[in-house]
């Protein structure tokens, strides 16, 4: 299961249509099949995401708050998106991209950092609050 989908990646920014657009154009330039779609990338940042997570000892089966990890995985889609198109971009616009992948790239860092995917499980690292009783 992918928590990144298509209507998150493009929701997050309107730069993502046509960098894909791009990276499109850039595949079908080297003779491969153009690319419609986010799936490869969503698939790709997926693994990250469930590697990350299994290092803390969590399961993709035991994520039951998605909103989080949604977050972060559709931010990492981007960054790989971003990454991508910057080194192939030849209508000037490379830099614009590679300020997009490092915004995005260090959102997912955020966001995987403060990341909590079980619910009323606090992440490591997490704070208590005093509270009167």
């Amino acid at each position: 299961m992918v928590w990144a989908t298509t209507a998150t990646v493009n929701a997050r920014t309107v730069l993502a249509a046509p960098a894909l657009t791009a990276y499109s154009a850039a595949a079908v330039a080297r003779g491969d099949s153009a690319v419609t779609n986010y799936d490869d990338l969503i698939t790709a940042a997926h693994a990250q995401v469930v590697e990350i997570l299994r290092q803390r000892d969590i399961t993709e089966a035991m994520v039951t708050s998605t909103a989080g990890v949604t977050r972060a995985e559709t931010d990492l889609v981007l960054a790989l998106l971003f990454e991508s198109v910057q080194e192939i971009d030849r209508a000037g616009t490379g830099d614009q991209y590679a300020q997009q992948a490092k915004v995005f790239r260090d959102s997912f860092e955020t966001e995987m950092a403060r990341v909590q995917p079980v619910s009323n499980v606090k992440g490591e690292g997490r704070g208590f609050r005093w509270s009167r009783g």
